[in-house]
């Protein structure tokens, strides 16, 4: 057993040396809910600092991803999520674009903060509803596109918000 244990960390350590891309995956074999009712994978309880792509799997809820240090991040892919929370993604440096790919049923506001190079964001799924202001201090966020339908729209975009590029959102 501790050979077996060792040789999985072996290859772990091999796979997160390339810092490219990491994908949290949905096991199926985890069913206990560990936290606020939610099943969280083990594999989602690591992560690599040099990641350039993360593609997180249908979800309940996101924790805010500025609170851990992807100083590489450039790129993010979410499936399904139920609850996305205002500030998501805080003060993350290298963040150029963010991709939902599948429905949401609520985005509180201002969901990026402090992105400098934050450019474009996609919802390709159905949003049911949104909180009221968008994003905060993006200088270069210019695109921000509803490939979907949106039941409840309440955002808003001002000159306040510190996005200077970003003229409208479609």
């Amino acid at each position: 057993m501790k050979r077996c244990v060792l040789l999985l960390l072996a290859i772990a350590a091999v796979f997160a040396s390339r810092g490219e891309s990491v994908s949290l995956k949905n096991p199926g074999y985890f069913k206990t809910a560990i936290r606020d009712g939610y099943p969280l994978f083990p594999d989602s309880l690591v992560y690599d600092s040099d990641t350039e792509t993360l593609h997180l799997p249908a979800m309940g809820v996101s924790g805010r991803l500025g609170d851990y240090p992807f100083t590489n991040l450039k790129k993010i892919i979410f499936e399904d999520i139920d609850y996305v929370p205002g500030g998501l993604f805080v003060n993350m440096a290298n963040l150029e674009e963010v991709v939902f790919n599948g429905m949401i049923g609520h985005f509180d506001c201002s969901m990026p903060l402090h992105c400098p190079k934050l450019r474009k964001i996609t919802f390709k799924g159905p949003v049911s509803s949104t909180g009221a202001g968008f994003a905060y201090d993006c200088e270069k966020l210019d695109s921000v596109v509803f490939e979907s339908v949106v039941v409840g729209f309440g955002l808003d975009h001002t000159p306040t918000d510190k996005c200077p590029n970003m003229k409208y959102i479609i």
